[in-house]
């Protein structure tokens, strides 16, 4: 289902958050778009993640070094979000479950391997849904910050403690508590319910 300010209004609501702020989120994960022109799901494939989910990980990591590895790197990041669904594809072949849980999806880039976190019994159920639209995936990104208490960070305003719990100890390197501050700045200046 398409995502509408009704949808992000009550989001806000259950965050106790204002829009602008979920808006800014979406803007630093995804840019504010859960799909591709081409209609699938925005996604991050992780092969550090790969690596501590995938069941032959030292197999692999010797055979596929760029796809699964132990530690984080942009190094083997595409630059394009076709070239990422070829890494995912191939991982998928090797591992599809490790291959879900070490990507991230749609406007939020949840991670797959929160699936119990947000309520599903599998990972594959949590990107069936997240495939859905991006109301879904709002949904989701909303369960995910009041099950782990993420949105007392937003209401905080303080997007270092965010960006570290959502992003993980690299959101340094891309600034991704700038950029929220940056967007929230501007969001609530432009924003019109």
């Amino acid at each position: 289902m398409e995502m509408t300010k009704e949808h992000l209004k009550q989001a806000a609501a259950l965050l106790e958050v204002d829009v602008p702020t979920i808006m800014a989120v979406d803007t630093v994960e995804s840019s504010g778009k859960g799909f591709l022109r081409s209609k699938k799901i925005k996604i991050k494939f992780e092969g550090h993640k790969f690596y501590v989910y995938a069941k032959k990980r030292d197999t692999l990591s010797k055979k596929y070094p760029t796809l699964c590895y132990p530690d984080f790197t942009q190094r083997f990041s595409p630059s394009n979000s076709e070239d990422e669904y070829r890494r995912f594809s191939q991982a998928f072949a090797l591992d599809p479950e490790a291959a879900m849980m070490a990507t991230s999806w749609g406007k939020f880039q949840m991670m797959g391997f929160n699936y119990k976190i947000v309520g599903f019994e599998t990972v594959g159920d949590m990107v069936d849904y997240l495939k859905k639209g991006e109301a879904e995936q709002l949904e989701v990104f909303c369960r995910f910050l009041l099950a782990e208490g993420l949105h007392e960070y937003l209401q905080a305003e303080d997007y270092a403690s965010f960006a570290r719990a959502y992003n993980g100890p690299a959101y340094k390197t891309n600034k991704y508590d700038t950029k929220i501050k940056m967007y929230v700045t501007k969001y609530r200046r432009t924003y019109v319910p």
